[in-house]
Parts: C-alpha cells; structure tokens; sequence
C-alpha cells in the first residue's frame, strides 16, 4: 500500500486476487485533428474475466470488442474504416488462423469497409496506448492502491466512470 506521509489509509477496497482475473483493455481512440495532438484521448473499457472460465481466445476478444462498438455507435454513425493495434499475445497475433478468422467475423458483423491489424513488436508493449492504461489497472489487480488527491467536480466524475 503506497499512502503519504500523515495521509489516512482509504483505499483498502481495490484489492483483487491477482491469480484468476484477466483484463481486457480497450482505448477507443478520439483521433486528433493534429499530429501534434495527443492520441491518448478516448474512453477506456476494461473487462474483467476469470483467467479458468472465461480464458482469452480471439473469438471472445472479437466478439468483446463487436459488442463495444455497437454499444458506442449508433447504426448509423458506425465508423466504416476500423484499425486494431494490438500487445501480439497469441490471441491477438495477426498471422494465426484463428484471429484471422474472429477478424472476419468482426468485418461482417461490424459490416466494414476496411479492417486494419497491426500488433506491436515482442517486448514492445509500453508503444501500445492501451497497453499503458494497463499500469493503472495493475495497481489494483496487484493489490496495491494509490492515494491521490480529490481531483476538481467534473474530472472526479469522469473518473468515477
């Protein structure tokens, strides 16, 4: 537990048992009008699963991700180009039958124009913009909580989502 100097313990509630939950994370990209604008701006879903009933296979994080997007878009206003930047885990690399597969259900499902796969090179997560979302995550899966100071109205709202 990291606590400050003269600061009350308040965080015992975020402990998880880090040996049977898997997160899968999602970063939904606001894409900026500038390159020089950040791209680490979009909402972020996490989806906690028991790493024995609900293992990680493509078709889940294909189906995961569908269901995400439909939640997100209206019919519609459903983007018609989709680009997956992915960590390269083996339900995620590009070159297995298997994803290859989910991403053809998701080009159907999704009724797309154009589906872009990429995934990082080995040992290269930290380039993955969700991925860094991920050290958040891992203080809570770990055990550990973080004190902070109470953020402004509107932001500890956002937070609270």
């Amino acid at each position: 537990m990291l606590v400050g100097l003269n600061e009350k313990f308040q965080v015992a509630d975020h402990d998880f048992h880090r040996g049977s939950i898997i997160p899968s994370v999602t970063l939904n990209i606001n894409l900026p009008d500038s390159p020089t604008e950040s791209f680490y701006d979009g909402e972020v879903s996490v989806i906690l699963k028991d790493a024995i009933f609900q293992p990680s296979s493509a078709f889940r994080h294909a189906a995961e991700t569908t269901a995400l997007l439909k939640n997100r878009y209206e019919d519609d206003s459903m983007p018609s180009h989709l680009l997956l930047y992915t960590d390269g885990g083996p339900d995620h690399r590009c070159n297995f039958l298997s994803v290859m597969y989910s991403m053809v259900y998701m080009f159907i499902e999704l009724d797309l124009d154009s589906l872009i796969l990429a995934q990082n090179a080995p040992d290269h997560s930290w380039r993955n913009p969700a991925e860094r979302t991920m050290s958040v995550i891992n203080l809570g899966m770990q055990g550990l909580g973080v004190m902070r100071e109470e953020a402004d109205k509107e932001n500890e709202k956002k937070i609270r989502k």
